[in-house]
């Protein structure tokens, strides 16, 4: 019997590690026209471009108001293809963030909160 409590409180432990992870990971698909994702006002937040272009963007404090606009090739930060990027605490709170491809181009992008 006692067994069988500690695997239990095992699996409970390993499930809401995983599920906690999911709930703090986006995936979205950056294209050539800027999209803004909601973020809620998380303190750090880690970007990876799995595409295979480039992408811009930029990130909003929670006190700014989005525009999705402002991520492009001349306003936004740039990432490559491959790279990720983390945003600290310091610069934080982030309340969203918009995304863009250049033109006929498209990539997939990771947005991990720890």
């Amino acid at each position: 019997m006692k067994r069988v409590l500690v695997l239990a409180a095992a699996l409970f432990l390993v499930a809401g590690i995983v599920v906690g992870d999911a709930v703090h990971f986006k995936q979205v698909s950056a294209t050539a026209t800027a999209q803004t994702i909601p973020l809620g006002g998380v303190a750090m937040i880690t970007i990876t471009n799995e595409g295979a272009n480039e992408i811009y963007f930029r990130l909003f404090r929670e006190s700014e108001a989005p525009i999705d606009a402002v991520a492009s090739a001349t306003g936004g930060v740039y990432l490559p293809a491959g790279a990720s990027l983390e945003y600290p605490t310091n610069f934080g709170p982030y309340g969203s963030i918009s995304i863009i491809c250049s033109a006929a181009e498209t990539a997939t992008v990771d947005l991990y909160i720890p």
